[in-house]
């Protein structure tokens, strides 16, 4: 018996248990986090299996640190209701074994996956049930407490028999062998509860939450890692396979990849334009000269098109602007608002060489199906019109 005042009495058993009760802790923040990880992961573009994974390893951790804390002394003392804690401990003993049965089936599949369903409702039954006999009936949950011993001790061997049918497959093993440590400690818990010990404690229980929590939130943290590095590489990868060197903007790939999306949900309009006089630029000052032509001719095309369309360089001099546009007035706007920003441009900034293109145009006719091909020979084919008119201010529209 100890005497005192109430804090002092909370913060000498908060101390006797403190390492305990921070190991709880840190395991309810650890599965908080997963949750959360696992939530932002299903909503963004990586959404995979692993966050189904990522969100049933958190709800484990949580549950069974809140099993956990329900252990201690002081979280029977600090609760506002001395039946909470109790309540709690029953209720996520309980629980556990039904997040596990879902991680899981996870991990899974055939037969195998359709008997830890069915165990996960099981345990689900068993809990509703046993919380409708204690607050209705008022029979108290230590009466009923070997209902869920036989459950786990039924669902120890089913884990058993998988490990034993999926013996080859290293990830699963990696996952069984941790859950069996739990599993064990409750069955030697369970057997000094009933034959051997007064001691009522659940010592090897909870070392085995420990472990398993411990290996599965490493495996996880690892797992996730891999990915990370995986979809950052794939990104890389993606934008250099896309993306013109010199100019940053989208290359012919990546015009080939869009052009039967954009065809198939929008009118688009096809804008073709060749820098001239690259090659008399390249002779006369330089590679170099010229490099900075097509970067300058790529500055106006993205400060004209803004976020209304894609541009995408095609070629050494040709570029290509895809945008959807809604009718020929739209389309014509836009042409010509190309037009003016080069003569913007060339009046405004220093250089050699104005920038001076030929540009063909063409807007796709609601009944028609054009295909690529014949969307830039169009294009193209009013592009060398232009360039023998050298009239860089007519914008030609076909007919619908």
């Amino acid at each position: 018996m100890m005497i005192g005042n109430r804090s002092d009495i909370v913060w000498h058993i908060l101390k006797s248990e403190q390492s305990e009760v921070i190991t709880a802790v840190l395991i309810i923040i650890f599965g908080f986090v997963l949750l959360l990880l696992a939530i932002i992961i299903r909503c963004s573009e990586y959404e995979d299996d692993e966050s189904s994974k990522m969100f049933y390893l958190g709800m484990i951790s949580v549950i069974c640190g809140i099993y956990l804390a329900c252990q201690f002394k002081v979280s029977h003392i600090i609760a506002p209701n001395g039946y909470l804690p109790y309540y709690f401990e029953f209720t996520s003993l309980m629980l556990i074994s039904v997040a596990v049965s879902l991680f899981i089936q996870t991990n899974v599949d055939g037969v195998i996956k359709k008997l830890y369903t069915s165990m996960s409702c099981i345990f689900v039954l068993n809990v509703l049930v046993q919380t409708f006999l204690n607050f209705v009936l008022k029979i108290d949950y230590k009466m009923m407490l070997f209902v869920t011993h036989i459950l786990i001790g039924l669902f120890g061997i089913l884990i058993l028999s998988t490990m034993i049918i999926f013996h080859k497959k290293k990830s699963i093993q990696y996952m069984l062998i941790s859950i069996m440590f739990p599993i064990v400690g409750s069955i030697i818990d369970i057997v000094r509860l009933y034959r051997i010990s007064d001691d009522k404690t659940i010592y090897f229980f909870s070392m085995g939450l420990y472990i398993f929590v411990l290996m599965q939130v490493t495996r996880t943290i690892r797992q996730y890692l891999a990915k990370s590095r995986s979809h950052l590489k794939a990104e890389v990868y993606e934008h250099l396979a896309f993306t013109d060197g010199l100019t940053e903007l989208n290359n012919r790939l990546s015009f080939e990849n869009d052009i039967n999306e954009c065809i198939g949900n929008n009118r688009p309009a096809c804008i073709s334009i060749d820098l001239n006089n690259l090659k008399r630029a390249n002779d006369t000052m330089g590679h170099s000269a010229g490099d900075v032509l097509i970067r300058g001719i790529a500055t106006v095309l993205r400060e004209a098109v803004g976020n209304e369309g894609k541009i995408y360089r095609i070629g050494g001099d040709e570029f290509v602007c895809l945008v959807p546009c809604s009718g020929a007035a739209m389309s014509v706007d836009l042409y010509r608002t190309l037009h003016s920003a080069f003569d913007l441009f060339n009046r405004t900034s220093e250089k050699a060489y104005n920038i001076t293109v030929s540009t063909g145009f063409y807007l796709l006719p609601k009944d028609m199906d054009s295909t690529l091909p014949e969307m830039l020979a169009h294009a193209d084919a009013m592009l060398y019109e232009e360039k023998q008119k050298r009239d860089k201010n007519v914008a030609k529209i076909l007919p619908k």
